[in-house]
């Protein structure tokens, strides 16, 4: 990449959809007594754009004239990582939202952290109802033959605890 004279006008080189923030950017410095710091989209080459984190601060020339004094730094690369894994993410939660499968998540103490819907739907409660409560309320104490469950669920809980202490992260 070649650099910029020192004059150059950022101007030129921020997109048409961001002249608009540009101008609120020089707005602000000119209020502004310390930095201002904006995110445009620059044009630098035929159909190349890069994401750009403009800081900008008002300086005094030795000539006495007023100045702004700018640092850019190309967050693109940051920018794509971002929104690859929001996207991501976005698409994890929906996947574990929309499941045909009850998903339950809880600490090693058995408070309950996440309950998706289909678990709402098979058990009875709406997430906001459940979270925070033990999972042990999701357990009957007795299946319809009158085997006791409840061990079941001090069995789970105590492998858990024993492999967080454990520091091994397996469960016993």
């Amino acid at each position: 990449h070649d650099a910029l004279p020192i004059w150059f006008p950022l101007r030129a080189l921020v997109t048409a959809p961001d002249r608009g923030a540009w101008r609120d950017h020089l707005t602000r410095c000119n209020a502004a007594q310390g930095q201002v710091t904006t995110v445009l989209t620059f044009n630098v080459a035929d159909a190349l754009t890069r994401t750009v984190q403009v800081t900008s601060q008002r300086i005094v020339g030795v000539d006495g004239q007023t100045r702004l004094l700018s640092t850019l730094v190309d967050i693109t690369e940051h920018k794509r990582t971002e929104d690859a894994l929001r996207e991501s993410e976005a698409r994890y939660r929906e996947l574990v939202q929309n499941v045909n499968s009850a998903i339950i998540r809880w600490t090693a103490d058995g408070r309950i952290t996440f309950f998706n819907e289909f678990a709402e739907s098979l058990f009875g409660y709406r997430a906001e109802e459940i979270l925070g409560r033990h999972v042990g309320v999701l357990v009957p104490e007795f299946e319809s033959t009158g085997t006791d469950l409840r061990h079941l669920v001090r069995i789970r809980l105590d492998r858990r605890v024993r492999a967080v202490r454990g520091g091994t992260g397996e469960t016993a």
